[in-house]
């Protein structure tokens, strides 16, 4: 990446929120799943039903979920019923990413900025629970 020191910042960036939509899930998916009568594991409420519109129910396509893009795309409305959607989802989106970002510029790192990757997301993850109470 030394030819193309830019298009690292920008795949690290498109890293970062792709995580960033990710942690969207888990605020959305946790507490439904701990408050749901079913008892099913929590890997299999985050990962199924995929992304649907919570007023609507109808499911996501993929162009739908493309972490700031889609939101911005539909102008914060979902594309089926128009019904607004959180201007929450692109902000954890960009926060992560910039949380990304900026943990690959600190010159300190090094060689192990691969390992930036992990600690950044466990980072990410100890506010989870912050994110999850001003949502509910």
């Amino acid at each position: 990446m030394t030819f193309f020191p830019s298009l690292a910042y920008l795949v690290v960036f498109i890293f970062g929120l792709i995580f960033g939509s990710f942690f969207n899930v888990l605020i959305h998916r946790i507490p439904k799943s701990i408050q749901s009568p079913k008892k099913e594991s929590l890997f299999s409420a985050i990962s199924f039903p995929k992304s649907y519109c919570p007023k609507c129910k109808k499911g996501l396509f993929v162009v739908h979920n493309l972490p700031i893009i889609s939101w911005l795309f539909l102008l914060g409305k979902c594309y089926f019923c128009k019904a607004k959607i959180s201007i929450r989802y692109p902000l954890i989106e960009l926060l992560s990413g910039l949380i990304f970002l900026y943990c690959f510029c600190i010159p300190s790192f090094g060689i192990k900025k691969i390992f930036v990757f992990g600690i950044n997301s466990i980072h990410n993850l100890r506010y989870l629970p912050l994110f999850i109470l001003i949502k509910h």
